[in-house]
């Protein structure tokens, strides 16, 4: 179980701020219909699960060969539901892209339950295009501060490249030591997870209402 207090409130607040805007997104897939919401929803519940669990277990849960890969799924997620969302009129592309993520991930855990954890460049196949999709599909859409997503795609690909090196022989630049990367972790979640929850709010083609929130924020 995890001791660090601060890590414990940062993961918290992470898990809650998630669990909430993912089942708003949910309500408004099974309202609307809508795809893009669907699968940021389910990014969002991932996110959820994966801090209850780093909570009840400690740091030590990403040990299991399993975690890595399906814990990509928030990035998956949340990049699949945006191709659905911009691209609304040309499913294919949104549907591509879930296709090989999920055969990458597929891969990568096959090759971690036979034995062989050392597998950072399969888990950066799974991070990189994700990423690069939140990144870059937020800026070029037009839409209102949906960089505010950008932002926080930025930040979880940071996150997930971290981890797949944990594995490395040596720091990763020689700073980060699984120990930093497990301080870092916590408040990175935390800060993701308000970033793209900002994304969400002010964006007409993926926008949510959050309680509150969304009434202070648009006028």
């Amino acid at each position: 179980m995890l001791t660090d207090v601060f890590g414990i409130i940062f993961l918290l607040l992470t898990g809650i701020v998630a669990l909430i805007v993912g089942i708003i997104l949910i309500k408004e897939y099974m309202a609307k219909n809508s795809m893009g919401h669907l699968f940021i929803g389910i990014g969002f519940l991932v996110l959820f699960v994966s801090g209850v669990l780093i909570i009840l277990f400690g740091f030590e849960i990403l040990e299991n060969p399993i975690i890595p890969p399906v814990a990509a799924l928030i990035p998956v997620g949340i990049a699949t539901g945006l191709l659905f969302a911009i691209y609304d009129d040309k499913p294919k592309i949104a549907w591509s892209f879930l296709s090989y993520e999920l055969v990458m991930i597929i891969i990568t855990s096959i090759i971690r339950l036979g034995g062989n954890t050392d597998t950072p460049l399969w888990i950066m196949a799974i991070h990189i295009p994700g990423g690069l999709v939140i990144f870059f599909l937020p800026i070029f859409s037009g839409e209102n501060k949906a960089w505010m997503i950008s932002i926080g795609g930025a930040l979880i690909s940071v996150g997930g490249m971290l981890l797949a090196f944990l594995k490395l022989s040596t720091p990763l630049f020689g700073i980060f030591t699984a120990e930093v990367i497990f301080a870092i972790l916590p408040p990175l979640l935390l800060i993701v997870g308000a970033f793209f929850t900002l994304g969400l709010i002010y964006p007409e083609k993926w926008r949510i209402e959050v309680p509150v929130i969304s009434a202070m924020l648009i006028k």
